[in-house]
């Protein structure tokens, strides 16, 4: 009889792997730009804040097919990061969309097929295979709430380093559009923003057919 996968181990080895492999380039930037210590407290915070994430929004209906569309998308994003560099901000989407399917398949050859079957495919095929106990809401809260406290110990160093936190922002200010996926969530949530403010209201089309 097939044994169950612990959800809590799921989510675990789900963080280490968004983490190390999607965000490898961001990674080594902060390795490149970082003291050691500096560089060990944000891993370990970034780690701590995937698996909050990941406890809060993968309940029992939504934990395979939300891991495996985050999945597919993260593989796609740390796949332009990593191997062009790119910075997914709201003008960088923009133009993807803007793309011609046909010009857009220039960018994809065997490398990008190779990535996305070894760090997409298979793992994707191991999620939906795999039999995942999701305890309770309520056993998740307090999980949540724990790696939360975790955290603040993580990353409360550097609330006595503001000033140095802001000069590296400016400094490496591309950095956090690098970062997977909260460069393409936001990016979205930004490029829908800026084009539901260019629809005219309601109001403003009245205006113009009383004008004419």
């Amino acid at each position: 009889m097939k044994k169950n996968l612990s959800f809590f181990a799921f989510n675990f080895a789900y963080a280490l792997f968004t983490l190390c492999v999607f965000n490898a380039y961001f990674l080594s930037r902060l390795w490149k730009t970082l003291p050691i210590t500096a560089f060990v407290f944000i891993w370990l915070g970034l780690f701590v804040f995937f698996l909050m994430f990941q406890l809060l929004v993968f309940g029992k209906r939504t934990l395979k097919p939300l891991s495996v569309i985050l999945l597919v998308a993260n593989a796609v994003a740390g796949y332009f990061i990593s191997t062009y560099h790119v910075v997914l901000n709201k003008m960088m989407l923009s133009n993807l969309l803007d793309t011609n399917f046909f010009e857009a398949t220039e960018w994809l050859g065997i490398s990008f097929c190779l990535y996305m079957l070894f760090f997409c495919a298979v793992p994707a095929a191991g999620i939906i295979k795999a039999r995942i106990d999701v305890p309770s809401f309520t056993v998740r809260l307090k999980v949540i709430i724990g790696c939360f406290l975790l955290n603040l110990i993580f990353l409360s160093p550097f609330a006595f380093y503001k000033k140095n936190v802001s000069i590296y922002m400016k400094e490496n200010h591309g950095l956090r559009y690098q970062f997977v996926p909260s460069s393409y969530v936001s990016s979205m949530f930004s490029l829908l923003n800026y084009h539901l403010k260019k629809v005219p209201s309601i109001d403003s089309i009245k205006g113009l057919t009383q004008k004419k």
